[in-house]
């Protein structure tokens, strides 16, 4: 820990002391070695040294029952501005990050720091062992949770692991149909009990070793075997295989829809002689894992890739506190003028440009965690609360990425649902019906911009029905804690291009909050909902899946809130771009057009 993170870690003291008229507030050492997590005797020598820097001014306290007292003679900005350039100048990114994901620092302070980072992130061409390397470095507001493609949990772990790893076959959304990825062709039985596929030759995994029908077998096996992912292979009975490069999956009943399964990124192929559960995330997609930290993400291009090897030699990902932003920047330079600031930029900050708008597949919602006991398992209580949460009025005040309230998962189901606001008094006689006695619900959500401001908005409506509800703040995805503790929560589900996917791997997957938060007896009406779906053809499947969520509602397991959008900047010299989804760019094909110091001019 650097002096000026030493002096961060004193400004939370502001809130809880009484000040006097010079600044100082009393303080105890001891207080001060648990805001530092060090002896109170390393606390006596950073306050020593704190105060030969000017950053404090310390007046120890002499006798019995006289406090020590404190005096911040610093500004935030003003401590941590000259260490970040300084950071920044040298080329230290991670030690920047470092700084800028300090819990100490105010959220208006990391959005100025990460307007200056942007600044000098970007394109670069860089040379390594005597050759030029094409090199792009972005930032992403999302941590990386997992690399295992059976426990994939966020939009940010999927869209990672399909840059690294490569299925059977992949869905092309734009074509409407499924496409050839490790296995080059495929067929299936009449009544589609029997797929076999076969397999390209000499593709090779990251580490050198050729792909065979084993690794398959591996991956299917060990899907099976985790109790988050083996819904995916219930119906495999068994596999054959013709040599190292066919292999027919004998199902157990006729399944139109396995070819979404295959080409799902939890069915990404694995090598068998590699362990996930200790091993870096090796594949066979278009780049390679080159560095991994909690901070960086460092991916190279795989020169021995089956398909067109990335035009980018290497990428690095910086992620950064889920607070900063949640739009995504793509730029080229370090050019001030390329750079692009965050939405509300300062006063003689660059102008905000948004190249794309990407609407996303999928909706916000609360859901009642019916694994804790509690007034909300009243259905009359469920009620209230979808009169309380007027998403129509929610999205008008708050505007932002939200633009249109949700009534499924998604859009073109809600548009034609009426959105008629319930009079409050309507709530409050709804509660009273219930039973509800005044106790204090917690509502928890991740710890990003606008699902703060929407856990606000919705605790302001609550108070207005005289429901206090407390708000719980989540800076990683913990499933255990929000199960023993949460009456609320508050979610997003980001469908995948594959929407008949998406949506039955949102019943069906679980690792997510469904599953963790409503009964075995609900889940169970689910599933028996859903029972047969591969079977049926596509029109049949959807039905079903309407169904299924027209369970969630009617009964108020699950409110649906609002319906949102991604922005992405782009800098005009980005090339074969494509947007998935999730407002993801796909680096595989990406190429950046710029003048060259390279040139030159060959007489014939």
């Amino acid at each position: 820990m650097n002096i000026t993170e030493h002096f961060l870690r004193f400004y939370p003291l502001l809130a809880e002391a009484e000040m006097s008229e010079d600044g100082s507030f009393p303080v105890t050492i001891g207080r001060l070695a648990d805001l530092l997590c060090c002896s109170s005797r390393n606390v006596k020598f950073i306050l020593r040294k704190l105060e030969d820097e000017q950053y404090i001014r310390w007046q120890p306290g002499r006798g019995r029952g006289n406090s020590s007292r404190l005096t911040l003679l610093k500004e935030p900005e003003d401590a941590v501005f000259p260490l970040f350039r300084e950071l920044m100048h040298k080329g230290k990114l991670k030690e920047a990050i470092d700084l800028l994901s300090m819990e100490a620092l105010p959220v208006s302070l990391k959005h100025r720091l990460r307007t200056m980072l942007d600044s000098h992130l970007g394109f670069q061409v860089e040379e390594s062992g005597g050759v030029l390397l094409d090199v792009l470095r972005v930032t992403h507001n999302k941590r990386l949770e997992t690399h295992d493609p059976a426990y994939i949990f966020t939009t940010f772990e999927s869209y990672l692991i399909s840059q690294v790893c490569s299925r059977l076959i992949s869905y092309a959304p734009a074509e409407g149909r499924f496409v050839p990825g490790l296995a080059h062709a495929w067929q299936s039985s009449d009544d589609c009990t029997r797929w076999t596929f076969f397999l390209r030759k000499e593709v090779r995994f990251h580490h050198g070793r050729r792909l065979t029908v084993q690794d398959v077998l591996f991956t299917v096996r060990r899907l099976k075997r985790l109790p988050h992912s083996a819904w995916l292979c219930e119906d495999i009975g068994e596999i054959e295989t013709d040599g190292e490069y066919a292999l027919t999956f004998k199902l157990s009943r006729s399944s139109l829809f396995f070819p979404h399964i295959l080409s799902s990124v939890q069915f990404s192929i694995l090598p068998g002689d590699l362990d996930p559960a200790s091993h870096r995330l090796t594949g066979t997609g278009p780049f390679r894992i080159a560095e991994q930290s909690e901070r960086l993400l460092v991916l190279s291009a795989f020169d021995a890739y089956y398909g067109h090897r990335p035009l980018l030699d290497r990428v690095e990902l910086l992620l950064l506190p889920e607070d900063t932003s949640n739009e995504r920047r793509y730029q080229i330079s370090g050019n001030e003028n390329d750079s692009v600031t965050a939405l509300g930029a300062e006063s003689g900050q660059t102008e905000l440009k948004v190249n794309v708008i990407n609407p996303v597949a999928g909706s916000r919602y609360l859901l009642f965690n019916f694994r804790k006991p509690g007034i909300h398992h009243n259905a009359d209580f469920r009620k209230a609360m979808r009169m309380i949460l007027d998403r129509a009025a929610m999205v008008a005040e708050l505007k932002g990425n939200r633009i249109a309230p949700a009534d499924s998962f998604l859009q073109s189901e809600s548009e034609g649902a009426p959105f008629e606001a319930a009079p409050i008094q309507e709530a409050v006689r709804l509660l009273r019906k219930s039973g509800y006695r005044g106790e204090q619900l917690k509502l928890f959500f991740m710890n990003k911009k606008e699902e703060e401001e929407e856990a606000r908005w919705l605790r302001d409506r609550c108070a207005q029905a005289g429901l206090p509800l407390t708000l719980q703040q989540m800076k990683s995805y913990e499933r255990s804690r929000v199960a023993a503790e949460a009456d609320l929560l508050a979610a997003e589900e980001v469908l995948e291009d594959d929407l008949e996917w998406g949506l039955i791997s949102y019943y069906k997957n679980r690792s997510n909050y469904l599953h963790h938060l409503l009964t075995e007896e609900q889940l169970g009406l689910l599933n028996r909902i859903l029972d047969g779906f591969a079977g049926f053809p596509e029109p049949s499947r959807m039905k079903l899946l309407r169904e299924a969520e027209r369970t969630l509602k009617d009964n108020d397991w699950l409110l649906f809130g609002c319906h949102v959008i991604k922005k992405v900047h782009l800098h005009d010299s980005l090339q074969g771009r494509q947007m998935d989804s999730f407002g993801l760019i796909d680096i595989s094909r990406v190429w950046i057009q710029s003048p060259s110091a390279q040139k030159a001019v060959w007489p014939l």
